[in-house]
């Protein structure tokens, strides 16, 4: 994961030194038997992580997975390193299929509003400038937003550049920046005295190496839901409910994939298609923060498709 670039590649690390490790940290690879794989995430249910459980079972059966395929790779016939593994021991042991739900929520217009007009106080200004700023960039991953570095932002080109090695698809991400998007940078930046590498700083100190954890958003917006009874979700969520409130407004799927930087599935898109679609893209982005404004404005959420459009 790391060679690819992966971003989780720590996270996962932690996992499996927390949960695995312990476990099956001194056998050799051959020696895993399935009752090795019921037992560590027997235990991780137990206390209360069963989707944990469902994750952790997975990257074991990846990490069996690529050692048969290395002990069986012919370009590896002169490898020093064998893993001898017969068979995958993750295979048998089945993952709880009953905590895995389908990804749905979305935030309905009023509570786009409602969540807008919190309080500093009952979110954190930080957070609530983050959450505002994935609405206002039409719904950008939050680990790209919380991590990115200001060398990015281009305020006066009024564009966002997200290069290859901090993008899902391993593409240049190239979003127009709209008047509602800056201002929010702006006061982002002013928090931290207009200081730092990033736009969001590790604890909130410019002077710290390294950005925001992604975590701490997440928790933040988690204990919002617990703390006002607002209807739970998580920041992710944010991204499907500006996919599907710019449909409503009639944006075409198309652009709303390229703000989103969403990957071209098609053969032309992928291999032929170099036009940035810049001009579009910024038509749309205007278009949708006009609408955001309104709506935060006069609670006005109705909304009107051109003639033509859908």
């Amino acid at each position: 994961m790391q060679a690819k670039g992966r971003r989780s590649a720590s996270d996962v690390l932690k996992l499996l030194q927390k949960n695995v490790l312990p476990y099956i940290g001194e056998l050799q690879a051959a020696e895993v038997e399935p009752f090795h794989i019921r037992e560590i995430l027997f235990e991780m249910i137990n206390r209360g992580s069963p989707v944990a459980s469902n994750r952790v079972r997975s990257y074991l059966h990846a990490a069996f997975t690529y050692g048969i395929h290395h002990d069986n790779d012919p370009k590896r016939m002169n490898s020093r390193l064998v893993f001898q593994i017969e068979r995958n021991p993750v295979a048998d042991v089945p993952k709880d299929a009953s905590v895995e739900g389908v990804d749905d929520r979305e935030l309905a217009w009023q509570e786009i509003k409602a969540l807008w007009e919190l309080s500093d106080q009952a979110l954190g200004r930080p957070y609530k400038l983050a959450l505002q700023l994935l609405l206002a960039t039409c719904g950008q991953r939050p680990n790209e937003l919380i991590a990115a570095p200001l060398s990015e932002l281009d305020l006066e080109a009024r564009i966002w550049s997200i290069p290859p090695a901090r993008t899902k698809n391993k593409r240049w991400h190239l979003l127009p920046l709209t008047d509602m998007a800056i201002d929010l940078i702006d006061q982002v930046r002013a928090l931290h005295g207009w200081k730092g590498s990033y736009l969001f700083p590790k604890y909130g100190d410019p002077h710290k190496p390294g950005p925001m954890s992604r975590h701490v958003l997440s928790r933040n917006v988690l204990k919002l839901c617990a703390d006002t009874g607002f209807t739970k979700f998580v920041p992710r969520d944010l991204r499907r409910t500006v996919k599907t409130r710019m449909g409503e407004l009639g944006i075409a799927k198309d652009v709303r994939d390229r703000l989103q930087n969403h990957a071209a599935m098609d053969v032309s898109a992928k291999h032929y298609d170099r036009y940035d679609y810049m001009v579009e893209k910024r038509a749309a982005a205007e278009r949708w923060c006009d609408f955001l404004e309104v709506t935060i404005s006069t609670g006005n959420v109705v909304p009107m498709r051109k003639a033509g459009e859908g």
